[in-house]
């Protein structure tokens, strides 16, 4: 078996879309199912795809998780209250001309909107009566300047689609597979499956508009369902331009009204990073260091690369994982984890239809996107007795 390279990084670097051409070596004609569509090649479609232009659209974005699987309702049962993110969501969007973008996150007794209209956002919230308004100084708000809770866009399936071809590009095999409809719109499927068969993703489905080439739905099944365990995609969706108003925001009588100005390099600008990206990185940086790190242990290492990524974190970061979670929390630990006989002894696991956790005697954590088998390889090469 061909050993797997150790890299002492955290996360694997980004891929350039440009490496695409490893996947695609001979073209492959699109099945002639319902709808007909007319015969493109992946090259083709994946070309088209990243060159689409930004198109006026609204629709009604369904967001479905089972990433958890069963874990979900084990840790409702050990820790009443403790939620995962599990289950669906539905965002409205609106995309105008220009710098026009709306987001509406509903739920039965509120809802929470982003307005963004050239140099002004807004951000309401029902539930508090309360809005902020932004005002960009420089070039345009950004999606890195809108809180967290309010970035629903990062959901919308081309910035999902995007991101996963130049990541994943040189990992897995491009295909089309049958044509569909979603959002009742005519579509092509791109089809992403991983060459190494340790990984837990079976297909990632990319539907592409057949009339603008616009990503209208991304979902991913994993090796133990025939039902994807993400799905981004969108129930109805139509391309006419949606009228100026509808990004237009007032703060109804008695709202609570926050200005905040933010300052943005031009887009000429040679900056490459923003304040907010900074802030990011090093928010994910702290916590890696937090769960996967025991104090003054070195950094943990990362096998294999792409979708059958491994990461083996430092000796006694499950204890220091039950410490910093307290005894509020240790129920959560028991229920979710099982004992596991491990390449060292009696250790613990936790499977989920798309990732697994191997815990060794030790406390070293080795997780993954890939079989237990495949984590049980990485932890032997990884090991730190």
């Amino acid at each position: 078996m061909k050993a797997r390279k150790s890299l002492r990084v955290i996360v694997p670097a980004g891929i350039g879309v440009a490496s695409l051409g490893a996947a695609l070596v001979t073209p492959s004609l699109a099945s002639a199912q319902d709808p007909t569509l007319p015969v493109v090649s992946r090259v083709q479609l994946v070309q088209n795809m990243l060159s689409a232009k930004p198109t006026p659209f609204s629709g009604t974005l369904v967001v479905t998780s089972n990433l958890f699987g069963s874990v979900s309702s084990l840790a409702s049962s050990a820790l009443p209250g403790v939620t995962l993110p599990q289950g669906t969501a539905t965002v409205n969007l609106w995309r105008g001309v220009k710098d026009q973008l709306r987001a509406q996150l509903l739920n039965s007794t509120s809802e929470r909107d982003l307005y963004v209209n050239g140099p002004n956002a807004w951000l309401w919230d029902s539930s508090t009566m309360s809005a902020v308004h932004l005002i960009a100084s420089g070039s345009q708000p950004t999606e890195d300047s809108v809180p967290k809770d309010y970035s629903p866009t990062k959901l919308d399936p081309a910035v999902i689609a995007k991101d996963l071809l130049a990541n994943l590009s040189p990992y897995v095999n491009v295909s089309i597979g049958q044509n569909n409809y979603v959002g009742g719109q005519p579509v092509y499927d791109l089809q992403l499956q991983p060459l190494d068969s340790s990984s837990l993703v079976r297909t990632i489905n990319i539907y592409v508009d057949a009339n603008n080439w616009r990503v209208v739905g991304v979902d991913v099944i994993s090796t133990s369902s025939s039902v994807p365990v993400l799905s981004s995609e969108f129930s109805t969706i139509s391309f006419s331009t949606p009228s100026a108003s509808v990004f237009s925001f007032t703060p109804p009588e008695g709202a609570k009204v926050t200005t905040k100005v933010l300052t943005f390099p031009e887009r000429n600008s040679t900056a490459t990073e923003s304040p907010a990206t900074l802030s990011k990185k090093q928010l994910g940086s702290q916590m890696t260091e937090r769960f996967l790190s025991s104090k003054g242990a070195e950094r943990p290492k990362l096998f294999g690369s792409g979708l059958t990524s491994v990461v083996v974190s430092a000796p006694g970061a499950f204890q220091s994982l039950q410490a910093e979670a307290g005894s509020k929390y240790r129920a959560l630990f028991t229920q979710v984890f099982t004992s596991y006989q491990t390449p060292f002894g009696e250790g613990k696991v936790l499977s989920t239809p798309l990732f697994n956790v191997m815990v060794l005697p030790n406390g070293q954590i080795v997780a993954g996107a890939v079989t237990l088998n495949q984590l049980a390889i990485d932890a032997t090469m990884g090991y730190q007795g």
